[in-house]
């Protein structure tokens, strides 16, 4: 097995992080545009690599595990609720 170097780890972790949270909210805001498909598959990618970095991350340097699992959740939910607000009739 490589040896990855905890550093780097936690950079390239940051960085999706950020990526992730900026996918999400352009796939919201994107939403009924002509853009909405791209910007979700966009999401969807960053996501998988997200998930393949945390899995990393824990397995080099375990102390970052509750930050990770925090942006993840919040990610997700950004991802699954609908902040808008509703239409009124």
């Amino acid at each position: 097995m490589h040896n990855f170097s905890p550093q780097s780890v936690g950079v390239c972790l940051l960085s999706l992080q950020i990526a992730a949270i900026a996918g999400v909210w352009l796939m919201r805001v994107g939403e009924r545009t002509t853009l909405a498909h791209s910007l979700r598959g966009l999401f969807i990618l960053t996501m998988l690599l997200l998930t393949i970095v945390t899995v990393l991350a824990l397995m080099v340097k375990p102390e970052s595990g509750i930050s990770a699992g925090i942006v993840l959740a919040v990610v997700t939910v950004m991802a699954v609720i609908d902040f808008r607000q509703p239409v009124r009739r």
